[in-house]
């Protein structure tokens, strides 16, 4: 894992330099780890593990301290593979549920209790073809939404690996099988990927600002900050 500090609050240029932490020991994971995603106290980064390459799991990884890396205390695995899905992309404003993007398809998952992603095993609870559904090309990796959980975007690598965003409109918030026909816009970012594994977008609190994570053939993975009118 890495973390930056950040001078002037969801804005990457004023970053400074990174704190990095090992997790691997924490899940005996050789093969990788996938998605993290925050709860929202910062006090648990929720994650999936591939201890055997063919298969997927569920685990979490807990914090002494909030939003601090170098306290990471205990990892957790669920004994028991997920059924589908690389990574866990983005929970529900409430967190009692979870998404996975893989393939374009979604992966819904109803949580016992808020952020409780580490309890997950075999199928999810409901999933939609969304990649059909926009039209989306290349390889969909991520999905965000807006706060309010109306808004929903998708970022794909596109046919030329250019990076595309596509942004669509939900009737029900964070239910993706409500997608408001007609609402998807698409556009391409001109960035440049090498590797469909290494991306992801975020939607910062306000929905204000678009971050996009992707690594180019021979550099490092870079963050991208978009304005959102």
């Amino acid at each position: 894992l890495e973390s930056y500090t950040l001078s002037t609050p969801w804005d990457i240029t004023t970053m400074g330099s990174a704190t990095t932490v090992a997790i691997g020991s924490y899940f005996s994971s050789p093969y990788g780890t996938h998605g993290p995603t925050w709860n929202d106290t910062g006090t648990e980064i929720n994650l999936v593990t591939t201890p055997d390459y063919y298969d997927y799991y569920a685990a979490k990884l807990s914090f002494g301290t909030a939003w601090d890396i170098t306290s990471a205390t205990t990892g957790s695995i669920n004994g028991s593979a997920l059924s589908q899905g690389r990574s866990i992309t983005a929970f529900n404003s409430t967190g009692t549920k979870a998404y996975q993007f893989d393939g374009g398809q979604v992966y819904q998952y109803n949580l016992g209790s808020a952020y409780a992603w580490s309890a997950e095993s075999g199928a999810a609870d409901a999933s939609y073809n969304i990649g059909s559904t926009l039209s989306l090309y290349g390889f969909p990796r991520q999905i965000a939404f807006s706060s309010d959980g109306l808004i929903g975007v998708v970022f794909d690598t596109g046919i030329s690996y250019n990076g595309v965003i596509t942004q669509f409109q939900l009737g029900t918030a964070y239910d993706v099988s409500t997608i408001i026909s007609g609402t998807a816009q698409s556009t391409s970012l001109s960035i440049g990927i090498a590797y469909a594994d290494r991306c992801g977008c975020y939607m910062s609190p306000d929905n204000t600002k678009l971050y996009v994570i992707a690594q180019s053939a021979f550099g490092q993975p870079r963050v991208y900050q978009f304005s959102v009118a």
